[in-house]
């Protein structure tokens, strides 16, 4: 993603665009967040279920991972549907850009 924000920041042609792709890069670096607390939180309750941990004082609960699941879909869902919003809308949508690795016929 370092990349390819990297390349979009450099394209004059959509310069315009800048703001809004940072709100979008930031909403899919917050998802990427949730997906990653949630395998965390995965792998507690997972090593808590096999341990055959019996006890009430347990590190995660179902509610939790719940929670943090539905976040990253939810974020995630967002940030896709505001970027497809986006590419519809948007007016360098009809733009021809040159191939960058041109084909030649031999």
């Amino acid at each position: 993603p370092n990349i390819i924000y990297w390349d979009l920041l450099a394209n004059p042609l959509v310069a315009d665009l800048k703001a809004i792709f940072f709100v979008l890069y930031i909403l899919y670096m917050l998802s990427f967040g949730f997906v990653s607390l949630f395998g965390f939180l995965l792998g507690f309750a997972l090593a808590e279920h096999l341990a055959n941990a019996r006890s009430e004082a347990k590190l995660v609960s179902v509610g939790e991972l719940s929670r943090v699941g539905l976040l990253s879909i939810a974020c995630l869902g967002l940030t896709i549907f505001l970027a497809a919003r986006l590419r519809a809308a948007a007016p360098h949508a009809a733009r021809s850009t040159p191939d960058p690795l041109p084909t030649t016929a031999a």
